[in-house]
């Protein structure tokens, strides 16, 4: 992961995702589109190459693309909580 990220908090990060998941259209790949739009490019919460890390490791794993690439987008900032 990258070293200087900017600061989010968990509820911001839980509001995106709940808007995302509300009003996003067009399927798991549409929304991984949205995410890298919003979360990397936008809002730059996530670095490019942890972006594409984590949607490859989405990839891997079984269960829908879209809700394993939140779950990775967001396990870092749930664990930094702690």
């Amino acid at each position: 992961m990258s070293d200087a990220q900017p600061y989010y908090s968990l509820k911001q990060l839980i509001l995106y995702f709940l808007k995302l998941g509300t009003t996003g259209f067009g399927g798991p790949v549409a929304l991984v589109g949205y995410m890298h739009r919003d979360l990397v490019e936008q809002k730059k919460w996530i670095a490019e190459d942890d972006y594409k890390e984590g949607l490859a490791l989405s990839q891997l794993a079984p269960g829908p693309l879209a809700a394993t690439h939140n779950f990775d987008c967001s396990i870092d900032r749930v664990i930094d909580q702690i």
